[in-house]
């Protein structure tokens, strides 16, 4: 999608892994994942940026398939 720069568009952040240095994984259930979403869009985001993926130092890498499924997945609840 693309966005005109015509306003200014909010991006919130929804972390769905387990060792999130941010959140430390408060999202990781299907409720929790659409309470995150509905508080980004009620605080005004236009965009969610679903991380499934930890980029912390130190973390583990999980398989390309298994990122997707969580994306796919939390994609489907919102």
């Amino acid at each position: 999608m693309i966005f005109p720069f015509e306003y200014p568009c909010v991006m919130g952040i929804l972390n769905i892994t387990k060792d999130s240095f941010y959140d430390g994984g408060s999202y990781l259930t299907d409720e929790n994942i659409l309470q995150r979403a509905g508080q980004i869009l009620s605080e005004g985001g236009t965009i969610i940026d679903i991380g499934a993926v930890s980029t912390r130092p130190g973390a583990l890498e999980i398989p390309e398939e298994k990122e997707k499924d969580l994306i796919v997945h939390a994609l489907k609840l919102i």
